[in-house]
């Protein structure tokens, strides 16, 4: 092909070019089809929200009044014993609570006693328990502190008793330091094995 025919040719291909874009620019339609585009997925549209609408109101579990578990105040220690049916506690402060209610005779305020017991401050601090050596322990009930000679007397053998006793009838004001701080109440759990008047 020489370049004078090349020259017809090329002219005459782009004024055919320029003539099928002046048609498609003026709305007609051009003989020659456009090439169909490949098959996609059809596009998806976020939906459309109107400024002017409300938005729909959010929806809330109920609201209740009853207080969470761990807003409920808890009462000291010595009041949740005296809250108890069990327990009964004396003008001068002395709690006693019977566990378990032995059988025969009562104690007399003047006898000799063998017990287990266990002693512990109000926040259960242990601090002395005749269960640590495996033997109980005999008492004259005079010799002890008054919290003992008014909360034992009246049990029977094979009882067991809780007592709650205000500092002035345990180890006063000083306490008994550095086991039992200065005004310390104390819980003693007591089991009667045996008296002696």
């Amino acid at each position: 092909m020489n370049s004078t025919r090349m020259t017809r040719f090329t002219a005459g291909r782009v004024a055919v070019l320029a003539a099928s874009a002046l048609l498609a620019g003026a709305g007609c339609e051009s003989k020659t089809e456009p090439a169909k585009p490949a098959t996609t997925a059809p596009k998806v549209e976020a939906p459309k929200i109107d400024a002017a609408k409300p938005a729909a109101p959010k929806t809330e579990a109920p609201k209740t009044d009853a207080p969470k578990a761990a807003e409920t105040p808890s009462a000291p220690a010595a009041d949740k014993k005296a809250e108890s049916p069990n327990v009964q506690k004396l003008p001068n402060g002395l709690q006693i609570e019977d566990l378990k209610v032995g059988e025969g005779d009562p104690c007399p305020a003047d006898a000799t006693v063998t017990i287990h017991y266990r002693g512990t401050l109000l926040n259960g601090k242990e601090f002395d328990s005749s269960y640590n050596t495996g033997q109980p322990a005999t008492f004259p009930l005079k010799r002890l502190i008054q919290g003992w000679q008014e909360g034992i007397p009246g049990m029977k053998k094979g009882g067991k008793r809780k007592l709650t006793i205000p500092y002035a009838m345990a180890y006063g004001a000083a306490g008994s330091p550095p086991d039992i701080p200065p005004k310390s109440d104390l819980i003693f759990e007591i089991e009667l094995f045996d008296f002696k008047k």
